[in-house]
């Protein structure tokens, strides 16, 4: 069944393909700017001036008034809020568990990169020495530990990682029984494989000319549980069972992408001129 002799199949394809990635890419950028702008508000409440660009969150502060507790609040008070939104997410995905909707999709791809902040940049942030680098370096945590952290921290991402995404793999398929019409193959294309290769590449796009080496990890880190379940899923090729889930498109999945590319710009024309926080 081909893409010309079944216009059906074209237009679930694209659906799929256009709302995952939009989820994706938001998911994202959603948890970039939570733990940028929760780090803004720890160095505010300690009275430092703060300047949020496209790299990273600059605090303007004499190193004689640094303290434990203001290195704390600034670099351990992202992941601790972070955390906070998972377990809240989590709980509220129990309680519409039998209730078919886009938004459940979102949530996941939401989990997913809030996961990744707070697990799998954990080694990024101690190679290249920022972000919460300086909070455990405040506690006193020698090399050794840290190393245990991030590669626990890598290896909990990476699990967690591939059950959510085969939770969004078999949810876009068995909602309006997308699987049957589809097939598995395109069905990983449109809903994983597009959206992982989307959430790679606009994200260096966002960062030219100057990338930040801990994000580039990040990125290269982000794409392992993509890559391991993209070639499990084509290799197994699921079957589903007929469903009775339907879910009815409010918005138009093109144009929900073309509206967040416009806000990632006018984001990074903002963050490109730098925004001060006093």
């Amino acid at each position: 069944m081909t893409f010309k002799s079944n216009p059906e199949v074209l237009h679930i394809y694209k659906s799929i393909l256009y709302r995952s990635s939009f989820f994706a890419v938001a998911g994202y950028f959603s948890s970039l700017m939570i733990e940028k702008l929760v780090m803004a508000v720890g160095a505010i409440m300690n009275g430092y001036a703060t300047t949020l660009d496209y790299r990273e969150v600059i605090v303007f502060a004499d190193p004689s008034v640094w303290s434990q507790e203001s290195v704390l609040s600034i670099y351990l008070l992202p992941y601790i809020i972070i955390a906070i939104i998972l377990v809240w997410l989590y709980i509220k995905l129990q309680k519409s568990l039998f209730r078919p909707a886009y938004m459940r999709i979102f949530t996941h791809w939401l989990m997913f990169f809030l996961t990744f902040r707070l697990l799998a940049m954990l080694p990024a942030h101690f190679y290249c020495k920022t972000g919460i680098y300086h909070a455990f370096n405040w506690l006193y945590l020698g090399w050794r530990m840290k190393i245990l952290i991030g590669t626990a921290g890598l290896v909990l991402f990476f699990l967690t990682g591939v059950r959510l995404l085969n939770l969004i793999f078999f949810l876009f398929g068995s909602y309006n029984n997308n699987s049957s019409v589809i097939g598995t193959k395109k069905l990983l294309y449109s809903s994983i494989l597009v959206p992982s290769l989307a959430v790679f590449v606009i994200p260096l796009l966002f960062f030219i000319p100057d990338f930040p080496k801990d994000e580039s990890i990040g990125l290269v880190l982000l794409i392992l549980p993509c890559i391991y379940v993209c070639l499990r899923l084509y290799i197994l090729r699921p079957t589903f069972l007929k469903s009775r889930n339907w879910v009815e498109e409010i918005f138009n999945p093109r144009m929900l992408c073309i509206i967040l590319l416009i806000i990632i710009i006018i984001l990074r024309i903002s963050l490109g001129i730098g925004i001060s926080l006093n």
